[in-house]
């Protein structure tokens, strides 16, 4: 891999299609490519740039390392994805844009077994399952929860809300799987034992769980469990009255029912 050089390895313009390399490194080069090929990203010419990148970003890790991706250790992704775009940088070559780092995440998954996204905090989980699941699928998914949700008056249940996608995706991420009849009470237990969301997001937890567990395909969450989300419900403050030259104008307040949290104050 050190002979054919970055330029190769990169695929730029003028990279040598016929350079022998490429044949002594068939077997690491067709799972990456498999991956790419897989992967439910519109074909635009930056998604295809950081695709043939996310290639040479692995395949010259595995100079550096002498091991292939294959063997990596989940702690040896992390120290290459990094925990943020900033720590990425720093650990791959000055060419490795930003886009790199989807794509990065999505071959630490397939290829790596890779599956601590809870350790990478601005990964997007709802991007990085549509590559990986597929769209379509994910978003059925996510409007089922969404359905049983809205009918409860859940804010979670609107299609504005951001909060419910992110937290159904890292549940099916952890769980390989897209399908909400995969996932047990077992995978919400070690969800909460572990941390692996934040504190914030604990409601929006609790009210997937209790979503699934209404479709059938779990427990609904311990009675403990219902009591600390509770005491993560947010509070809302009654908009101030304000006052015109003429008169004191009170402002209506709509009182609307509300589920575990709409999340408009938590980060995504």
């Amino acid at each position: 891999m050190s002979e054919l050089g970055v330029q190769n390895l990169r695929r730029l313009k003028d990279h040598d299609r016929s350079a022998a390399g490429w044949r002594l490194i068939r077997r690491l080069l067709g799972p990456l490519e498999a991956v790419n090929a897989a992967l439910d990203s519109p074909p635009t010419p930056h998604r295809r740039r950081a695709m043939l990148d996310v290639v040479a970003v692995l395949l010259t890790r595995c100079v550096e390392t002498g091991r292939t991706f294959w063997g990596w250790t989940p702690q040896e992704w992390i120290h290459l994805l990094g925990r943020n775009q900033a720590e990425f940088h720093r650990h791959v070559p000055g060419w490795a844009s930003d886009e790199v780092r989807p794509y990065l995440a999505a071959h630490a998954y397939l290829l790596g077994s890779f599956n601590e996204f809870h350790r990478l905090g601005s990964i997007q989980r709802l991007t990085l399952s549509w590559r990986i699941f597929g769209r379509d699928r994910v978003n059925s998914e996510i409007a089922r929860i969404r359905a049983v949700l809205a009918s409860w008056g859940y804010q979670l249940g609107r299609d504005d809300d951001t909060l419910l996608p992110m937290v159904v995706c890292q549940l099916l991420l952890l769980n390989r799987s897209p399908y909400l009849e995969d996932l047990d009470s077992t995978l919400f237990d070690r969800v909460r034992r572990e941390e692996m969301l934040a504190s914030s997001q604990r409601y929006t937890l609790h009210a997937t769980q209790r979503a699934v567990a209404e479709l059938g395909f779990c427990d609904p969450p311990p009675p403990s469990e219902v009591r600390r989300a509770q005491g993560l419900r947010p509070r809302h403050r009654r908009r101030p009255s304000r006052l015109t030259s003429c008169a004191s104008v009170r402002q209506p307040v709509q009182l609307v029912r509300q589920g575990f949290g709409d999340g408009t104050d938590a980060a995504v």
